[in-house]
């Protein structure tokens, strides 16, 4: 298995820049991650700038350590914002890749070229057996995500998110 530090690592794909989570996007992301994009997800949405920081301090020792990559998602064209995206347990043989992509930036494909990007990455500088995407099964758009990449249900479950809300688990297998 390779070892990596993706200090430095960046994706580029026709309209976006993905490249490492750092303090410098911390007020972007402590806005944009809110009720209405965690309404489908685990983690909940931070109450005060300093949850965001710990978040990103955190980060930033698994980047080092290359053991995550976790990215910003930049619109190249004008620098704008767009979400984060993670493969974490990248040593792992089964990764796990995920995102989210603000709420005024939903419906316009970012979330599939950003997770393609990462799964043909993948491919080419790791060995896995598949990597997982887990997505609520009331999130039609993000199901699409995996199941354009051929992506199979292996598993499901509900469980409670950290802000309460319940969660229908699709655990996808992507090869």
């Amino acid at each position: 298995m390779n070892d990596f530090d993706f200090t430095d690592f960046s994706l580029e794909t026709e309209r976006l820049l993905l490249v490492p989570l750092s303090m410098k996007y911390k007020h972007n992301v402590f806005r944009e991650f809110n009720s209405s994009i965690t309404q489908y997800m685990y983690p909940k949405p931070p109450e005060k700038i300093e949850e965001t920081e710990e978040y990103i301090g955190i980060s930033e020792k698994g980047i080092k350590s290359g053991d995550d990559i976790r990215l910003v998602i930049i619109k190249k064209d004008n620098n704008e914002f767009l979400g984060l995206a993670r493969l974490h347990d990248v040593k792992s043989r089964t990764p796990v890749i995920g995102l989210w992509v603000k709420k005024s930036a939903h419906g316009n494909a970012y979330g599939k070229e950003v997770i393609t990007a990462m799964y043909h990455w993948a491919k080419e500088n790791l060995e896995f057996d598949y990597l997982i995407y887990n997505v609520d099964k009331d999130n039609i758009p993000s199901i699409k995500i995996p199941e354009s990449l051929g992506g199979v249900v292996a598993s499901q479950k509900v469980s409670k998110g950290l802000a309460g809300n319940t969660l229908n688990i699709l655990n996808y297998h992507i090869k």
